[in-house]
């Protein structure tokens, strides 16, 4: 056999075998089981040369531990949106994301980077998916993908306060990577803290829809995450901070505000201002 036509059976070879391990492992018996009955014949041979039977059992064993890991770091990605579904139902809904985003990078994490715009593409127009309302399953995914974001944003500079004085009604702000702002209108912050307290398998009760939405701040710290409530205004302001220039945010602010709370709106915003800087949400 010549080089290329040894090159080109192994890239064969590895096609044949990576069609099998994307398989979805068969869940009719209510549990995961490799579908060994489907196994190409020719790739057991070319793999486990043998009987058959013994080359589809001992390759039953990779493909279910391929799975296995994959799921694994799902659920650890997104243990709030696993524990809403109960891992069993959240597997299911796994297994077909992953067939639509199979893994392409070295880093097995970055299998989970997609599953916010894929629920979100394929659950709209639907009111619930497993009773879950889908506009809560959505924005639960949101909220792990903002802790893991997060956690994973690369270390900068903050923003000194005495720079940005000196800066004027132009300045601009960047929100530091290492900042997410969230808005929740399901108790999803305090589910997600319970979720990682409480491990286990079975599906934790959303409960009922907040009457009127929350706004969060998650942010970095030497010790993992901070999780800071913020008042809608603030977050209003945080917002457009990262948008628009300090004068035009304040500006937009000033305009939403009822007359009642504009004449305490400039002490409000110092405070608020002065609490991010703090906290190191804006990078220079």
């Amino acid at each position: 056999m010549s080089h290329d036509e040894t090159l080109a059976w192994l890239a064969d070879l590895q096609a044949r075998f990576g069609t099998m391990l994307r398989t979805p492992l068969d869940r009719a018996s209510g549990t995961l089981r490799a579908p060994t009955d489907g196994y190409d014949a020719a790739l057991c041979d070319d793999l486990l040369p043998g009987p058959h039977g013994d080359a589809r059992a001992r390759l039953a064993v990779y493909h279910r531990q391929y799975w296995f890991r994959l799921f694994t770091v799902l659920q650890g990605e997104y243990p709030l949106t696993a524990r809403l579904l109960g891992m069993w139902t959240f597997n299911e809904l796994a297994a077909r994301y992953l067939a639509a985003h199979p893994p392409s990078h070295v880093d097995v994490q970055r299998v989970a980077h997609a599953l916010v715009p894929y629920l979100t593409e394929t659950l709209a127009g639907a009111s619930t998916y497993a009773a879950v309302p889908s506009a809560a399953l959505v924005e639960a995914a949101t909220l792990d993908a903002a802790f893991a974001r997060v956690f994973l944003a690369p270390e900068v500079t903050p923003l000194d306060a005495a720079a940005l004085a000196t800066r004027g009604g132009d300045a601009r702000l960047s929100l530091a990577p290492t900042v997410a702002l969230y808005v929740e209108h399901w108790p999803l912050v305090a589910l997600r803290r319970r979720a990682l307290d409480e491990p286990g398998e079975q599906a934790l009760s959303l409960g009922p829809r907040l009457a009127a939405p929350q706004h969060w701040a998650i942010f970095r710290t030497e010790r993992g995450h901070g999780v800071a409530p913020l008042e809608p205004l603030a977050h209003r302001l945080f917002t457009l901070l990262a948008e628009r220039p300090l004068a035009d945010a304040l500006g937009v602010l000033e305009s939403d505000c009822t007359e009642a709370a504009r004449s305490r709106l400039p002490g409000r915003v110092q405070a608020w201002l002065a609490q991010s800087m703090r906290l190191g949400f804006w990078c220079a």
